[in-house]
């Protein structure tokens, strides 16, 4: 005789569903202005937060090369900012394609 798993015991009416996703493609006809000012405005700041982690890693780098004999004290403080300055990156790029898309279903 077969035995049932726990979870069929304990919920032996329940069925196995897949979870609900939302269509993916479906973009409300008029977008609200306030989305797309909030899409600049966080557009901005990621801008100038990318600059800064950029420009961190960039002397970092600048530091390191002119004296080598820091590279135990601050690699890690440059690996950071350069991490920093990728993940900025993607976040930029990701806002800048939703308000370029936002923009084209209007």
């Amino acid at each position: 005789m077969a035995t049932l798993g726990s979870a069929q015991r304990r919920f032996p009416c329940e069925s196995v569903r897949e979870p609900s996703v939302p269509d993916q493609d479906v973009i409300p006809p008029n977008p609200s202005p306030d989305a797309e000012q909030h899409l600049e405005t966080l557009l901005k700041e990621i801008r100038l937060d990318f600059l800064s982690a950029m420009g961190e890693a960039e002397r970092y780098k600048q530091l390191l090369d002119e004296m080598p004999y820091l590279r135990d004290k601050v690699e890690g403080d440059y690996l950071e900012a350069r991490d920093r300055s990728s993940r900025l990156l993607g976040h930029l790029r990701a806002v800048e394609k939703t308000l370029k898309t936002l923009a084209s279903a209007r």
